[in-house]
């Protein structure tokens, strides 16, 4: 069903055409983090509400019940490519399970003149992207800039099962050992994610620079207005930021250091105590300074002529 409606969705974006040549992202370059003085614990505090405030009181919401399998469509097929291996770079460097190449879709990126009417057009010819596991339809966050992000999600009981749901009702559920202190009885679990980004919003930027903020949005549940009031350095500032202010480059330490620690807490474990030890875990990948993985790896490099 994603292969057929990534073919309607190739068919959406031919009318917007290409993106002018000046438009065009550019070549990246691998991961190079700045440093400036700060306080870092509060700024740690604070980055981590911002890219946590989406999850409430339940375990935070991931991938981690299927590979990871990211598409891009808008920009052309060269640059559509390189921000899926650049995509698939960062899940590597994350540890996040990530499928082999020509899999089925589930963290799609498109690239639109006007999003909001590619999410009209897509919720016409694909309502499946609009719904949960149990095909409860979900609302798309309304969003001002030139960006729009959802999940699909379902919800798994201790032992994995999915649990359904009525309406905004949950139905109850049976632990045969008994409730646990530690330990949650339900989880939100990642079944998709959809990216949106308006063509206009990438003129100037890499395709390292767009893959990375697509991949911040797309493996992780992250409201990137909530950063405003942070100095904590992050790719996802770049869409909401002046042409000619300074952007990072590439994801920077403190972006994967938190998808990183995302993706190795414990997925049962109760809100407060994933956040505690997300920010245990990120403190400690910064006070190592070792290179990471990400750092380490390849990344096509050149520029659009």
């Amino acid at each position: 069903m994603m292969m057929k409606a990534l073919a309607g969705l190739l068919m959406l974006t031919i009318a917007g055409g290409a993106l002018a040549q000046e438009g065009k992202p550019t070549g990246g370059e691998d991961v190079v983090v700045t440093g400036k003085k700060f306080n870092r614990d509060k700024e740690v505090r604070d980055y981590l509400s911002a890219l946590n405030g989406l999850s409430g009181p339940d375990p935070i919401a991931r991938f981690d019940q299927t590979e990871l399998c990211p598409v891009a469509i808008g920009l052309g097929g060269t640059y559509d490519a390189a921000i899926v291996q650049r995509m698939r770079r960062i899940a590597t460097a994350a540890a996040i399970p990530i499928a082999p190449e020509g899999c089925r879709a589930n963290a799609l990126v498109i690239f639109a003149d006007d999003k909001d009417q590619m999410i009209a057009a897509l919720r016409k010819a694909h309502p499946a992207y609009f719904r949960t596991g149990l095909y409860t339809t979900i609302s798309v966050p309304k969003s001002p800039g030139p960006v729009t992000a959802w999940h699909l999600s379902a919800r798994l009981d201790r032992y994995g099962v999915q649990i359904a749901s009525e309406g905004e009702e949950q139905v109850s559920v049976t632990v045969p050992d008994g409730p646990s202190r530690l330990e949650a009885n339900v989880r939100p679990v990642f079944v998709a994610s959809v990216v949106v980004i308006e063509r206009q919003a990438v003129q100037g930027l890499t395709t390292t620079q767009i893959a990375d903020y697509a991949a911040m949005r797309s493996f992780a549940e992250i409201d990137p207005a909530k950063l405003k009031a942070s100095s904590a350095p992050t790719i996802l500032t770049i869409m909401a930021s002046s042409m000619d202010s300074e952007v990072p480059i590439t994801l920077t330490a403190w972006d994967l250091s938190y998808l990183k620690a995302l993706y190795a807490v414990r997925p049962l474990r109760s809100a407060y105590s994933q956040r505690a030890e997300i920010r245990k875990r990120i403190v400690q990948d910064l006070d190592s300074g070792a290179p990471s993985p990400a750092q380490k790896a390849g990344s096509q490099t050149g520029t659009t002529p």
